[in-house]
């Protein structure tokens, strides 16, 4: 399914597998910048009580879905089923296309540990592509905006594609990563494509361990993300049940909310079988 599908004011932009892929490698073949926000049911929570995140979120190109949650919040009110797109599997579209197209990628965020691992990657599965990786420091996240070194060292380097591996931040401070990709698509004249992609590259890197395919594919890798990183827990707790509360009350003011629960609960059964 394809289409703009609007949550707490925020546009979320669905497309299929073939066509996100397809999608990508336009936007890295113009002259122009693409910014795209992978946008979780936390994310969502957040913007939806904070309206300056709203504002940073709805200013990307693109909001793509990412997180069962929303798969199923699109279904609730929109009797739609949304394919969403994890940031793990958004980068590895990206390695394939800088491949084919010889383009440079950036990376600005992460620790060198996942830099190294991913210079490892991109070399197996991208040898065409070349490779800057930039630790910026620690950002102010009240005032988020990346050292001028970090910023003079991407100019100099015109990657095509730039991957922000920062993070969010918290509460009134969130939007730190998605504050700075704004910011360089007005710095680098050479960008095609500029992501926010959190804690992707630590899932690329091994220092985070995916769920297995089959927890995946039955929507329940944020069970096994608990179950290793205990810490999470007030994130997830936004993502569930708090997120699933804030959808239930937005089907009852447009009065679908026995419907929604219908075609929800049908679709978790079809999942689990």
């Amino acid at each position: 399914m394809q289409g703009t599908f609007s949550i707490f004011d925020i546009p979320l932009h669905s497309f299929t597998k073939e066509a996100y892929k397809e999608f990508l490698r336009s936007a890295a073949k113009e002259e122009k910048v693409t910014t795209l926000h992978t946008v979780n049911p936390e994310m969502l929570v957040d913007a939806r009580a904070h309206r300056s995140f709203a504002s940073t979120l709805a200013g990307a190109t693109k909001c793509i879905p990412d997180g069962a949650g929303i798969r199923y919040a699109c279904l609730a009110l929109y009797g739609e089923l949304v394919p969403v797109h994890p940031g793990v599997d958004t980068i590895s579209d990206i390695m394939d296309i800088a491949h084919e197209l010889k383009l440079r990628i950036a990376v600005c965020g992460a620790r060198p540990k996942e830099h190294e691992v991913f210079r490892t990657l991109l070399a197996k599965r991208a040898p065409a592509a070349e490779l800057l990786c930039i630790d910026p420091g620690i950002i102010d996240e009240r005032d988020p905006h990346l050292p001028l070194p970090s910023v003079e060292r991407l100019v100099a380097f015109a990657p095509h594609i730039v991957l922000v591996a920062l993070g969010q931040g918290r509460g009134v401070r969130q939007g730190k990563q998605e504050h700075i990709v704004q910011e360089l698509a007005h710095k680098l004249s050479s960008a095609r494509i500029i992501m926010g992609v959190g804690g992707a590259l630590d899932m690329l890197g091994g220092s985070v361990e995916r769920a297995p395919s089959w927890m995946r594919s039955r929507n329940l890798e944020w069970v096994y993300r608990l179950i290793l990183q205990p810490w999470r827990f007030q994130r997830i707790m936004k993502a569930f049940p708090i997120f699933p509360f804030f959808i239930v009350w937005e089907t009852v003011k447009k009065r679908i909310f026995f419907q929604a629960v219908v075609r929800v609960v049908k679709q978790v059964y079809r999942d689990f079988k």
